[in-house]
């Protein structure tokens, strides 16, 4: 039931091993919790069990709207922020106004858990979680080619006030996964704003602050926030403390220009 074929027509490992897997109770839930280091289990508890047992009605369950066409979820475990955190140090003890590190074969020999949290991520889980949002998302499958990298906020090298993220912007990418791993001694601030366009003063699409709702989002240890590419949003400055946060960028396959989009030189980095 959960072998893989190795001819034509085939099978896709992950949903039979998770579909067989789900009947397993705790010994499942081990089975489809990615170790992504030694003694490091990748997912939150919460959305492995409601991955193994209820689908995308599960990960309904456990979402949380927060802003027009953007939700919130647990996805990672203390353990798994907790070990990239120490990675993002270590690669910055020597670069210490470091912003902004892209995950890419230069970097992921010296952050290997953050590497392979980010396949794993946009492999097995972003495919699951994209119906969630709805629209276009409900049966369009990913690109292959994404971007992967982390941000910095802090007071000591970290973003400077003033970039793009701490304005009205959208993400140049089909959808966004942002999940914040550090720091696991906690912060203060950096709260993410989604905005929406309502279109009542005559411009369709893009938000007046003035007059339009507003959602805030405080980024928690290891949960995460996916969104659309409709999305405006900014990050607020940081109080205090230091937050760090994994992005995943991807597009749609709907169009054969974004097969290469975010892989061509001066793609956009965006994200909150």
């Amino acid at each position: 039931a959960i072998s893989e074929r190795c001819g034509d027509g085939v099978d896709g490992l992950a949903s039979q091993l998770i579909a067989a897997l789900s009947t397993r109770g705790e010994a499942g839930l081990r089975a489809i919790s990615e170790r992504c280091g030694d003694g490091v289990d990748g997912l939150a508890s919460q959305l492995i069990a409601a991955l193994s047992t209820r689908g995308e009605a599960g990960l309904r369950a456990i979402s949380e709207r927060c802003g027009d066409g953007a939700l919130a979820l647990p996805l990672l475990s203390a353990e798994a922020c907790a070990a990239m955190e120490q990675e993002v140090h270590a690669y910055i003890a020597s670069r210490p106004l470091c912003s902004r590190i892209e995950i890419n074969e230069t970097t992921m020999g010296a952050m290997p858990v953050t590497a392979r949290i980010a396949q794993v991520l946009f492999e097995r889980l972003l495919p699951r979680l994209c119906p969630v949002l709805g629209g276009k998302f409900a049966s369009t499958p990913l690109c292959n080619q994404h971007k992967v990298y982390v941000l910095r906020y802090s007071h000591e090298g970290g973003l400077t006030f003033g970039e793009r993220v701490f304005v009205p912007h959208t993400d140049d990418s089909d959808v966004t996964l942002n999940v914040a791993f550090g720091c696991c001694s906690g912060w203060a601030g950096s709260d993410l704003v989604y905005i929406e366009s309502t279109g009542s003063d005559g411009r369709p699409g893009t938000p007046n602050l003035a007059t339009s709702a507003t959602h805030r989002h405080s980024h928690s240890l290891g949960t995460a926030v996916l969104h659309g590419e409709g999305a405006y949003h900014y990050v607020e400055p940081l109080i205090s403390g230091e937050r760090l946060s994994l992005l995943v960028l991807a597009m749609r396959d709907d169009a054969e220009w974004k097969h290469t989009y975010l892989g061509s030189a001066g793609a956009p980095q965006d994200g909150s």
